[in-house]
Formats: structure tokens, C-alpha cells, sequence
């Protein structure tokens, strides 16, 4: 069923109260956290990071930092500056931090 909401992410709430409703600009809009705390929820649910503890696992923001890494070596900073929706470079840089470029390490599989 298509929600009628002017944003471009909507969620139908399982409940509505009085809070919730003064939290948000439409009854359907969803909260600054709530993407984040659905990734988070769902990463654990799929069990894939049970051998980290909980604040090692990688969140949704280390997702879109690897991301923009990805994309600024393939397209270069412009590029990845303009599709994160980054008004600076200096917010784009930010992301870039501690994503140097890896050195080849040897492996053994026994």
C-alpha cells in the first residue's frame, strides 16, 4: 500500500501517540535516527557480525564512509563530494579519513 507523504523516505508507524507525532513533521516521516537504528537492528539479526562486540560492528555511517572512499577512488572527489550531497570538501575529507589505501598481505588457509 503507497503511503501519501510528501517525503522521500516514509514509514507507516506500528503505533501512533501523542510523542510521536509532535517528533515529526508528518505522521509518516521517519526520524533523524530511525534509518540507523533499523540498519543496526537488522545487521544484527542477520547474525554476520556475532563475532564482534556490539561497538565494533560496523554502522550505516561506516557503510557510507567506505562508500565515498570507494567512489572518490573510481570518480574523484568532485564527484563523490556532489552525490554525498557534501556542501565542502572539507565534510568529504572527513569521510575520507583512515580509509588509506591498504598494502597486499600473504594469507594461509590451514
Amino acid at each position: 500500500m503507497k503511503l501519501r507523504c510528501p517525503y522521500l523516505i516514509a514509514t507507516r508507524p506500528e503505533h501512533f501517540n501523542e510523542q510521536i507525532r509532535n517528533a515529526k513533521l508528518h505522521p509518516f516521516a521517519v526520524t533523524e535516527d530511525h534509518i540507523t537504528k533499523q540498519f543496526k537492528k537488522y545487521r544484527d539479526l542477520s547474525g554476520a557480525y556475532d563475532h564482534l562486540e556490539p561497538n565494533q560492528r560496523p554502522s550505516l555511517h561506516d557503510l557510507r564512509a567506505l562508500g565515498i572512499y570507494n567512489i572518490t577512488q573510481k570518480y574523484g572527489k568532485k564527484y563523490a563530494q556532489a552525490l554525498a550531497g557534501h556542501a565542502n570538501v572539507k565534510m568529504t575529507d572527513h569521510y575520507l579519513e583512515g580509509h588509506e589505501a591498504l598494502k597486499p598481505e600473504r594469507i594461509s588457509y590451514r
